[in-house]
């Protein structure tokens, strides 16, 4: 007798002769889908908070900034760095002109905005996602 690894490999039938698999029940495809959307809208809840984060951080330094300095708007600001001395520990920004009011009003407004819609969005995704509700 031959030693098993001299063995010819057992051919497989062709896949026409092989039984047909049962198509699968339409719980198992409601199940995937379910799945699918659960996973479409966890993964729209995490970009609607990192919407919200994003838009935090660009509305609250603005907000600050605009109250540091009365009012004016630090985006756009032309000037110039003056040294007191010839050491480099003295250093000083001076403004030679302040940036445009509505750049600064633009940039909140279209911050609040998005911090508002994400906020929304956010909430109605999450909600869908633990209720198991669908999105009509």
């Amino acid at each position: 007798s031959l030693p098993p690894a001299s063995l010819p490999p057992a051919s497989l039938p062709p896949a026409s002769l092989l039984p047909a698999s049962p198509p699968p029940s339409p719980l198992c495809r409601r199940r995937a889908a379910d799945m699918a959307l659960s996973n479409f809208l966890f993964a729209q809840c995490i970009c609607y908070f990192l919407a919200f984060l994003f838009s935090f951080i660009v509305v609250v330094p603005l907000s600050e900034n605009g109250n540091d300095f009365h009012g004016r708007c630090l985006l756009f600001t032309e000037g110039m760095w003056l040294n007191a001395n010839l050491t480099v520990e003295r250093q000083r920004f001076t403004v030679q002109e302040w940036g445009p009011e509505a750049a600064c009003r633009f940039s909140i407004f279209t911050g609040l905005l998005s911090l508002l819609l994400a906020t929304v969005q956010a909430w109605r995704t999450l909600f869908f996602l633990c209720k198991g509700h669908e999105d009509s």
